[in-house]
């Protein structure tokens, strides 16, 4: 069957959307059936009985999707050694996470599947080499360090898009914005990454097709749960290494930062938080970026927006450095992130003034 570019775009969007959707659906009347809801308290924000097995939903939709892809256009995706690792490395994730929706695991256990999973994907060939800013001349390979900082890079970023799981569509809509720029890149390069190129828009389309019900109203359907959101953000950790045609990652480390740089310094400013106060790092609180917004005023949607604007803001900046490389892109980097530091610096004195002033508690999620 031949079909134009067009046209397979638009299947490789429009079919995992439809089968998300169907399978989130079911995973919502299951979870009801069987009793599987969220926890109420704690660092949640949530009210009543909300299924949080979303992420079995798009993930099942996500793999059958690229199977049916793969074996009805061979030609389309191919499948390498590099690819089967994202594919073990990923079901690895999805599957620990699952347990720990179902089961609460250990933070030492769950640490230990995401360094392996890590560790498989970096001796795959998806490895942060050097930092580098072009025709500036900034050169510095990682040699030897090049494995411990992907995995630990692997490990982090999988960890930090966990905690933004917070309100309402906040990892749905990130994942599907930094996806976009990801397509954006892999399609910039000299000799196109196609099979990256529709595995990125089957994930981000079966992502949609349960944002429709994690973003209802009056509020959520079904959360992504841990599964959901670990698989993701081993995902997002996992795109900036994909090789370039000249055998180099595509976003080199300082830009992969950036483009995480929300949900990265969230976790710096939550690691801080337990240090200062001497409470275990794995112990979580409500003082998250999406919980200081709502603190100061923001409505659970309003967080989001606000967020998902900034986040935006950053995916289009970095991007544009990324394929311009050069001293524009090192300005943009350090601007950038100025504008994250003064961010959640202000976020947090505008917190700790509502706090001060009133003892305003974190409303809850009615959205």
């Amino acid at each position: 069957m031949q079909l134009t570019n067009m046209q397979f775009i638009l299947f490789t969007m429009l079919i995992p959307c439809t089968i998300s959707a169907f399978f989130v659906y079911l995973v919502i009347l299951f979870a009801k059936r069987h009793n599987l809801y969220d926890d109420v308290g704690g660092r949640k924000i949530h009210t009543g009985k909300i299924p949080r097995l979303g992420g079995v939903g798009f993930f099942s939709a996500f793999a059958l999707s690229v199977f049916i892809v793969y074996f009805k256009f061979p030609s389309n995706i191919v499948i390498t050694r590099q690819f089967t690792a994202i594919i073990v490395g990923g079901c690895l994730i999805f599957f620990m996470g699952l347990w720990d929706d179902l089961k609460n695991w250990r933070a030492i256990y769950k640490l230990i599947v995401q360094l392996i999973a890590a560790g498989i994907v970096a001796y795959a060939g998806f490895r942060f080499t050097r930092i580098s800013f072009g025709p500036i001349g900034l050169f510095i390979p990682f040699g030897i360090f090049a494995y411990p900082i992907t995995i630990l890079w692997i490990a982090g970023v999988t960890n930090a898009v966990n905690l933004m799981d917070g309100i309402d569509g906040q990892v749905g809509c990130l994942s599907v914005s930094l996806l976009i720029s990801y397509i954006i890149l892999f399609f910039k390069d000299s000799s196109p990454h196609f099979s990256m190129i529709y595995t990125c828009i089957i994930l981000a389309a079966a992502i949609i097709g349960f944002l429709f019900f994690n973003l209802s109203r009056p509020k959520a359907k079904i959360f992504m749960g841990d599964a959901g959101s670990q698989f993701l953000g081993f995902v997002l950790a996992i795109l900036p290494l994909v090789p370039r045609n000249d055998g180099y990652e595509t976003a080199a480390l300082p830009f992969a930062i950036i483009f995480m740089m929300l949900p990265i310094f969230d976790m710096i400013a939550a690691i801080w938080r337990r240090i200062r106060d001497k409470k275990p790092i794995r112990e979580g609180d409500r003082l998250h970026l999406h919980h200081k917004l709502m603190l100061i005023g923001y409505s659970p949607r309003g967080a989001l927006v606000t967020v998902m604007i900034l986040q935006i803001i950053i995916d289009i900046f970095v991007t544009l450095a990324v394929i311009s490389q050069g001293l524009m892109a090192l300005v943009t980097l350090i601007g950038l992130s100025l504008v994250g530091i003064l961010f959640f610096t202000l976020i947090h004195f505008e917190k700790e003034k509502h706090l001060a002033h009133d003892g305003t508690s974190i409303p809850k999620n009615t959205q």
